[in-house]
């Protein structure tokens, strides 16, 4: 028995020798002549595991809130306006809320003779509709019908005429004067016909298209002095909160006050519309292909920390560019995160960070970033197992502040060494 145990340890004995030689002739076997690093670490290093984890990534960026639509405040009235009353600047303001008075004096004096212009005008062709032309036309017919009769009776005289002088009663000049009455008043008659087709054909209608038109000018020139009273007041299109803009204003450059005088079409006063707010940020180049339109953000106010809003990149642009406060070789990609609602506490021009989730993963592979180890800008951790340390190069993916994902060459619960 004690034999068969003998020969059981020598055959033990040979196949360990041969499984170290197979182990250091492959390289998985780390000896003596390995880095020391990895042949003997050092005593400050520490055991950690490959873990299954879910992983998220967030990519970090400064940037400043602004509008994604911003509405011009001008003056509609006519060459110049005078301010009467302005809302102060950097106050929120909600739709429909006045924001500017102008000076209507002028307006409101001018509105009473409008308005009498156009009473006048309509009554004149009210007038001119029920009684004059009526009237008129009415004397013209009646001249007609005057004259129809004149006509006839001078045909039934000259008719006479003609047998007296027949029985040698009347002279052949006599009866040529009686020829002649008659043909000028059947002249007449003819005349007054024509007048009567005239009037009622051209002359009544183009009194009338003439009153007419007096009429809409004088309701047109009403509408625009309403408009004029109405453009005397400018309310707030949207809600937003007031930004003057500077112009020049007697030879100064300066935002506008109350008495300042500005011009029709002259922009003085910017609203930015807050109920659709956007993050401006530039992000550098190594990160371009990281993030895309959709993804997920949370924004924090520099000044507020604490507070947090949720976003989404709404656009990344494709033309790298310079950046703010940035070297001006360096090269950015203009991005811009849209907020979502319930974004009160933000305002345009505030500072804010962005974070940004890029990646997600529920069932990754993590190797701590303590235990990831570089040579020629190739990536391997030191697995340590009952049988010694052995080096496992690695292809990694995307990390976080902790963790690496592993897309091969580990599995998860292998022991592996910090530096």
């Amino acid at each position: 028995m004690q034999r068969l145990y003998s020969w059981f340890v020598t055959l033990v004995a040979i196949a360990l020798a041969f499984y170290f030689i197979h182990l250091e002739s492959s390289g998985l076997y780390l000896a003596a002549h390995d880095p020391p690093e990895i042949s003997a670490p050092a005593a400050q290093s520490k055991e950690l595991r490959v873990r299954l984890g879910r992983l998220i990534v967030w990519n970090h960026y400064m940037g400043r809130v602004n509008a994604e639509d911003t509405v011009s405040i001008f003056s509609r009235m006519g060459a110049e306006a005078v301010i009467t009353f302005l809302v102060p600047e950097g106050a929120s303001v909600k739709r429909g809320q006045i924001l500017v008075r102008f000076d209507s004096t002028d307006t409101e004096r001018n509105m009473v003779k409008l308005k009498q212009d156009e009473i006048t005008a309509e009554t004149e062709l009210r007038s001119l509709l029920d009684a004059e032309l009526p009237i008129d036309l009415a004397g013209i017919r009646m001249k007609l019908a005057e004259q129809t009769h004149k006509v006839q009776m001078e045909d039934k005289f000259l008719s006479d005429s003609e047998a007296l002088q027949k029985q040698g009663l009347l002279s052949a000049e006599e009866l040529s004067q009686e020829r002649s009455d008659a043909a000028t008043q059947r002249e007449k008659l003819l005349q007054l016909r024509q007048k009567v087709n005239l009037t009622e054909q051209y002359i009544d209608p183009a009194k009338v298209a003439q009153a007419k038109a007096k009429l809409v000018a004088a309701q047109e020139a009403l509408r625009l002095g309403r408009r004029q009273l109405k453009d005397s007041v400018i309310r707030a299109p949207v809600s937003g909160v007031v930004i003057y803009k500077p112009i020049n204003v007697g030879g100064g450059y300066r935002t506008v006050r109350v008495g300042d005088t500005v011009y029709k079409n002259q922009v003085f006063m910017t609203l930015p519309n807050t109920s659709r707010m956007v993050v401006e940020c530039y992000v550098p180049e190594s990160d371009f292909g990281e993030l895309q339109a959709g993804m997920a953000a949370t924004v924090s106010p520099v000044s507020h920390p604490q507070m947090q809003f949720d976003g989404t990149v709404l656009r990344v642009d494709l033309i790298a560019g310079t950046a703010p406060d940035e070297p001006s070789w360096q090269r950015f990609f203009h991005t811009v995160i849209l907020l979502g609602v319930g974004n009160t506490g933000l305002y345009p021009g505030m500072s804010v960070s962005v974070s940004v989730l890029t990646y997600e993963k529920k069932h990754a592979v993590l190797v701590p970033r303590a235990a990831i180890r570089w040579a020629d800008g190739r990536p391997y951790v030191v697995e340590h197992g009952v049988l010694g340390n052995r080096r496992v190069e690695l292809q990694l993916g995307r990390a976080d502040m902790s963790y690496y994902e592993a897309l091969s060459g580990i599995k998860p619960g292998v022991a592996v060494l910090t530096q």
